[in-house]
C-alpha cells in the first residue's frame, strides 16, 4: 500500500506496516515523526520538501529506494549507514558539499545520484560500492576522480558533467562494464589513452570542454553508437575514427576542425553527422560511401566545392542537410552545383 499526502501526517494505524511511502511536494522540514512509525519501509520518496538533516532513519532497514533530492540537506546521521538493503538513493538537488562517510557503508547500493550539490571531490572510499551500476555527480564543482574509481567494476553509467575536471586517472579505463559516460562542461584537454579500453562503452558526450585531440584509442570503442565532441578546440579528427563500426551519431559541430579523415566512409552505420561551425575546406569523397545517411551538416564551414559522390546518400532528407554559411554559395557557379546536387538527391522539382 502507498500513502502519497500533501500535508503533515500524524500517527496513522498504517503507517507501521506501510511498504511505500510518498511524500514528495509538501513542506516537510523534519521526516522523523513519520520514519519512527514506518519501520517496514521498502520504497520512500521525500522528494521536493525543505528538509535540512535527516534523523532517525536507522530503524528503515528494508528500505530498497530513498528519493531526497530538492531538499536542503547539508548534513548526515551515522545511522544512514544502517540501511543495508538500500539499492537506489537519490540526492540531487540539496547543499552537500561532501558525502557522507555513512553512506560507503551500503554495499547493495546501484544507483547514487549526487548531481545539483556541492562536492569538490569525490573520496577515495568510493571503491567500496562495489555493485554501483549507476553514479551521477553531475553539476558539482569536482576537480578530480579518484584512481580508485577502477573498483567500480559494475558500472555502466557515470555522469561527470558539469564539474571542473581537468583531466581523468587513466584507471578510468578499468570500467569493463561502462555503457553510457558523459563528461559536458569540464577543463578537459585531452582524454587518457586508457579510454580505449571501454569496449562497452555506447554513449559517450563529451561537448563543452577546451579539449585539443582525440587519442587514436578511441577507435577500439567496438560498440559505441553516439559519440558527441562539439564545443571544443579539437582541430583533427583522428582516422581511427573510421573503426567505429557501430556508430549511428556522430556530432562534431563548434569547433575548430580543418580536415575530414577520408576512413569516415568506413562507417557504414552513420546516420546522423553534424559538423557544422567548423573550418572544413573540402568533403572528403568517401561521405558519398555513407548510403544510409539521413542527416548531414556542414552549415558554417570554408567549403567552396561539393564531390560529385554525395549523390549517393539517398537517405538524406531535404530538411537535415545544411550547406549554408559557405562560400561555395557566393558564387553562380557555386550555387548551381549545390542546386543540381540537391536535385539529383532530393529529386527537387
Amino acid at each position: 500500500m502507498a500513502i502519497k499526502h500533501r500535508y503533515a501526517i500524524c500517527y496513522n494505524q498504517q503507517l507501521p506496516n506501510l511498504k511505500k511511502l510518498l511524500l514528495d511536494e509538501n513542506n516537510f522540514r523534519d521526516a522523523t515523526p513519520i520514519l519512527q512509525q514506518a519501520t517496514k519501509l521498502e520504497i520512500l520518496n521525500l522528494s521536493d520538501n525543505d528538509i535540512i538533516q535527516l534523523q532517525e532513519i536507522g530503524e528503515l532497514n528494508s528500505l530498497e529506494y530513498l528519493d531526497l533530492s530538492q531538499n536542503k540537506l547539508w548534513m548526515f546521521s551515522q545511522e544512514l549507514e544502517k540501511l543495508h538493503n538500500l539499492k537506489k538513493l537519490y540526492l540531487n538537488e540539496n547543499h552537500i558539499s561532501k558525502i557522507p562517510e555513512a553512506l560507503f557503508k551500503l554495499k547493495k547500493l546501484e544507483i547514487l545520484n549526487l548531481s545539483l550539490n556541492r562536492l569538490k571531490f569525490i573520496p577515495t572510499e568510493i571503491k567500496s560500492l562495489q555493485n554501483l551500476k549507476n553514479l551521477d555527480v553531475s553539476e558539482n564543482f569536482i576537480e578530480t576522480i579518484p584512481s580508485q574509481i577502477r573498483d567500480l567494476q559494475n558500472l555502466e553509467i557515470l555522469y561527470l558533467g558539469m564539474n571542473e575536471l581537468s583531466e581523468l586517472p587513466p584507471e578510468i579505463g578499468n570500467l569493463q562494464q561502462l555503457q553510457d559516460i558523459s563528461l559536458w562542461s569540464n577543463q578537459l584537454k585531452q582524454l587518457p589513452d586508457e579510454i580505449g579500453n571501454l569496449k562497452n562503452l555506447d554513449l559517450f558526450r563529451l561537448g563543452n570542454n577546451p579539449l585539443e585531440s582525440l587519442p587514436a584509442s578511441i577507435g577500439n570503442l567496438e560498440n559505441l553508437t553516439y559519440l558527441q565532441v562539439t564545443e571544443t578546440s579539437l582541430r583533427a579528427i583522428p582516422s581511427e575514427i573510421g573503426q567505429l563500426e557501430n556508430l549511428t551519431h556522430l556530432l562534431l559541430d563548434e569547433n575548430k576542425i580543418e580536415a575530414i579523415p577520408p576512413e569516415i566512409g568506413n562507417v557504414k552505420t552513420l546516420r546522423k553527422l553534424y559538423l557544422g561551425n567548423n573550418q572544413i575546406k573540402e568533403i572528403p569523397k568517401e561521405i558519398g560511401q555513407l548510403e544510409g545517411l539521413e542527416v548531414l551538416y556542414f552549415n558554417d564551414n570554408q567549403i567552396s566545392s561539393l564531390p560529385e559522390e554525395l549523390k549517393n546518400l539517398k537517405q538524406l532528407k531535404y530538411l537535415d542537410w545544411r550547406i549554408d554559411g559557405n562560400p561555395i554559395l557566393d558564387t553562380k557557379i557555386g550555387r548551381q552545383q549545390v542546386k543540381e546536387l540537391e536535385e539529383l538527391i532530393f529529386k527537387l522539382k
